[in-house]
């Protein structure tokens, strides 16, 4: 039984000073007073809860080691086995063990089905308060904490680190690399929600891309790697991961619209600068995300905004599918929403709405049980919207249809107009790929000054042209290109004149 014991147990002693903390100096102090002021006799448990990486074994070091105590550590679903297996005189036998070495016991909560946790929990917690084994709990989970018995229990939560302890974070350990001057860690802060425990593991791994490319130095491109390595592709349910394939010089847009767009990079960029240094988010404790809404006709480019913004910023880009979030099932649409910036929180991610009226629709009067579910559940996503502290990009064709209260949840508004004739000519450009053959000279400023067509519609005629080039055997003509623009004038329901390629 001794032996038993003991296999399952890992004793560790603090004689060394941890490194100091950066973040969590309150909860710290917390725990300090409650093992300070500790009733003797009273058995009872603390839950330390934090998701894993958030230091909750560190905390236990910097509490161990100012209270000369050693910690001894073991697996919760290892210990019920072993007292469902040997019954009450293997805890017996745990406290007199403890008693001898003056151990404190700290219990280690690995992921398990939550009702089956819960039941192991209570059990376990009972059986040691049966025989006056106080304890720890290290979890990430929320544990019902026993409502009977002659004990006391106490929760303390490792809230995710704000703002201005993830600046901490960062530059404390970026400082143990030679960086380069590009690596900010105000801006790493604002762009990715990361722990201490995920700070580690991330820089570690952009030290093999370092090492990889035979640099000294690290850089933001190891990073950016490295995140993307570790990043949970949990959202197949919801969303669609889409590369970011596209950059600034592919964006032809007005300068107006570009800089605003820049905007949007500088303000998820300088958070750290504003809302933490400057203080704009103390009083602030929603409404920290960065949304913008792109509005304008179809093919505008609003789509491959996104995509740039998500590339300049660092971000894997996700598509919001509709037709997974919807439900006909009362109640089943808002879970799956919750469920979405739940997971969405922590993948450092952009999100998109594309054609986002049909998921922010206006709101009715209620003349029926569908109205009052449909308002209900805009009303849930507007809400989400807000809380949500990641970026999120909106799209829409049609402004207009969107719900008014939607506006004041959005940082940016950006329209996107179609193009002039000096942007056309610059769209004709790049969408001729530089290895597609030519048979001829094509006249594209022509087409540039003749044809008020968008973006998408320039490439989606210089795609058609090319199928039909390549059918015949050779290069792209201009005869291609003017039957590709009648069928895209046809297509959209407009008229083209034959004169108009004179």
């Amino acid at each position: 039984m001794e032996e038993r014991i003991q296999s399952i147990l890992w004793v560790q002693e603090y004689k060394e000073q941890p490194d100091r903390l950066l973040i969590y100096e309150e909860e710290y102090e917390r725990l300090l007073h409650m093992e300070e002021r500790k009733q003797g006799g009273v058995p009872g448990v603390v839950v330390l809860k934090g998701r894993t990486g958030s230091g909750r074994k560190f905390l236990m070091g910097h509490l161990a080691y100012v209270c000369r105590r050693r910690v001894a550590y073991v697996y919760m679903d290892a210990l019920y086995d072993c007292f469902a297996d040997l019954g009450q005189p293997a805890a017996e036998l745990l406290k007199r063990f403890l008693d001898a070495s003056g151990d404190w016991l700290c219990l280690i909560d690995e992921k398990d089905e939550e009702e089956q946790r819960g039941k192991r929990f209570k059990s376990l917690l009972g059986l040691l308060f049966d025989v006056g084994i106080s304890c720890y709990v290290l979890t990430d989970q929320k544990l019902s904490l026993p409502d009977s018995g002659f004990c006391s229990c106490a929760e303390v939560w490792l809230q995710e680190p704000d703002l201005r302890g993830r600046v901490r974070l960062w530059d404390y350990f970026l400082r143990q690399y030679q960086v380069s001057p590009e690596v900010d860690a105000g801006g790493l802060a604002g762009r990715y929600r990361l722990n201490a425990g995920e700070i580690v593991r991330v820089l570690v791994s952009a030290g093999r891309y370092r090492d990889g490319e035979e640099r000294d130095t690290l850089c933001e491109r190891d990073i950016r790697q490295a995140i993307f390595g570790y990043q949970e592709e949990n959202l197949g349910a919801y969303a669609q991961k889409i590369p970011a394939v596209y950059t600034w010089e592919d964006l032809v847009v007005d300068e107006q619209v570009r800089k605003k767009l820049e905007e949007i990079c500088d303000q998820v960029n300088y958070q750290s600068v504003v809302g933490g240094d400057w203080g704009f988010y103390k009083k602030k404790p929603y409404g920290r995300g960065i949304s913008a809404l792109f509005y304008g006709p179809s093919g505008t480019g609003k789509t491959m905004a996104a995509q740039v913004i998500a590339g300049a910023l660092g971000l894997e880009l996700y598509r919001v599918d509709l037709s997974r979030m919807m439900s006909k099932y009362i109640g089943e649409t808002q879970k799956n929403i919750s469920c979405l910036f739940e997971q969405a929180a922590y993948m450092n991610i952009l999100l998109l709405f594309d054609e986002a009226d049909a998921f922010f629709s206006r709101r009715t009067s209620v003349k029926d049980s569908h109205d009052r579910h449909a308002n209900a559940e805009v009303a849930h996503l507007l809400q989400q919207l807000e809380d949500y502290e990641g970026v999120a990009i909106l799209t829409t064709n049609l402004k207009d249809n969107m719900d008014d209260a939607f506006r004041r949840r959005i940082r940016q508004m950006v329209e996107f107009s179609l193009p002039g004739p000096k942007e056309r000519l610059s769209l004709w450009e790049k969408a001729i790929p530089p290895e597609a053959p030519r048979k001829e000279k094509l006249r594209i400023e022509t087409y540039a000054q003749r044809f008020e067509i968008s973006a998408g519609e320039i490439r989606e005629v210089l795609l058609q042209a090319a199928f039909r080039a390549a059918a015949e055997g050779g290069g792209i003509a201009n005869c291609h290109i003017r039957e590709a623009l009648k069928d895209c004038y046809l297509k959209y329901g407009r008229v083209l004149q034959e004169e108009e390629f004179l």
